[in-house]
């Protein structure tokens, strides 16, 4: 399986496409802020940003992060892991954290699997 996660390049062009419209909607928000042009705060950041993206895609998530992105309870996370259909947490020390771009991909395949079934788990 994770194999097939990595080698899909639908996968990843959607998880950065979809980080790419964070980043823009940043720059603008930023603009905004700043009472400038989005010009100007565009050339300002552009250069750090696919080194933010980057960075993005590999976070390492604590479970309530995790929850509020999937919407599921702890209880259902922990449940589908045993079934072996959500992706495990790494260890650090005594905690639990999942890396992002895995729970972006299993939230990719719910949504394409729930348009096939109807269903999302």
């Amino acid at each position: 399986m994770d194999r097939a996660r990595r080698s899909d390049p639908t996968a990843s062009s959607t998880r950065s496409s979809r980080l790419e419209d964070l980043l823009a909607l940043a720059v603008a928000l930023l603009a905004e802020e700043r009472g400038v042009s989005l010009d100007d705060v565009r050339q300002e950041l552009w250069p750090a940003l696919p080194a933010a993206a980057d960075e993005m895609a590999t976070a390492l998530l604590p479970i309530r992060a995790v929850k509020a992105r999937v919407g599921l309870s702890t209880a259902t996370v922990y449940r589908l892991m045993q079934r072996g259909t959500f992706p495990r947490p790494r260890k650090v020390g005594q905690k639990s954290l999942w890396r992002s771009d895995e729970v972006e991909a299993w939230i990719l395949s719910r949504e394409r699997r729930g348009a096939d079934t109807g269903r999302l788990l």
